[in-house]
């Protein structure tokens, strides 16, 4: 439950003070699936306009939980002082064409960040996502897609519990995550250059109190892929 404390974009130190700047100068940043916004909030307690970020979810109530948290609302608190933050968020399945992120935000994004996203799919329809994020992207070289997510030495299906002989979350290792990404310049009539890394664990966080469920001790020993892809 405390995974969303774990702060990955500020970590990877060799992108994250080149988004600063960017986003400082105009950019805008889009965090796709970016549950509380926790993210979002760093960015803008490093300086950037808050204006200038976007956070999309599929739940609607991650955003009334991350105001209350992080007491921040764009409505005064019982003092009457102002904690603003004006980041837009909006609420979205990212495979329906007619959602507001869609038909809002295509063509507009400058950075997307994908944090703990596209492991939650299966490989067709990572495929359909990285489409998505590219027409959200401004269609010109330097727009930038980073994230982190599930690796493994070895790519391959993870099957559902339950589900038997039906398709699964896929993982990726460097080299077929770099595939689908040729794969998808293919189909979009776009060029990427895709910068991986894969052995760092995936969730850094490791002083939560108490024992650890099996899955969370899995995910905390388990590797994870790190990525910078730019449009050339």
């Amino acid at each position: 439950m405390f995974q969303f404390l774990d702060l990955s974009l500020k970590s990877m130190t060799e992108i994250y003070p080149a988004i600063l700047d960017r986003v400082k100068k105009g950019d805008k940043f889009l965090d796709l699936g970016c549950c509380l916004g926790q993210e979002i909030r760093q960015l803008v307690l490093d300086g950037v306009p808050s204006s200038n970020t976007y956070g999309s979810d599929l739940y609607e109530g991650f955003f009334d939980v991350g105001y209350r948290l992080f007491n921040d609302s764009r409505d005064s608190d019982e003092a009457g002082r102002k904690r603003r933050l004006d980041t837009t968020f909006i609420a979205a399945d990212i495979f329906d064409d007619k959602s507001r992120l869609v038909t809002e935000l295509t063509g507009k994004m400058d950075i997307i960040y994908t944090g703990a996203f596209f492991h939650l799919f299966t490989l067709s329809e990572q495929e359909k996502v990285a489409v998505q994020v590219v027409r959200l992207l401004t269609p010109k070289p330097g727009s930038l897609i980073v994230g982190r997510q599930s690796g493994s030495d070895e790519a391959g299906e993870n099957v559902r519990k339950g589900a038997p002989g039906s398709a699964g979350p896929f993982t990726h290792n460097v080299e077929s995550w770099t595939k689908l990404w040729g794969r998808i310049g293919e189909v979009t009539r776009t060029r990427w250059s895709v910068e991986a890394d894969l052995g760092l664990p995936e969730y850094t966080l490791c002083g939560v109190a108490g024992g650890k469920s099996k899955e969370m001790q899995n995910k905390i020993s388990g590797k994870g892929l790190r990525y910078v892809i730019r449009r050339l």
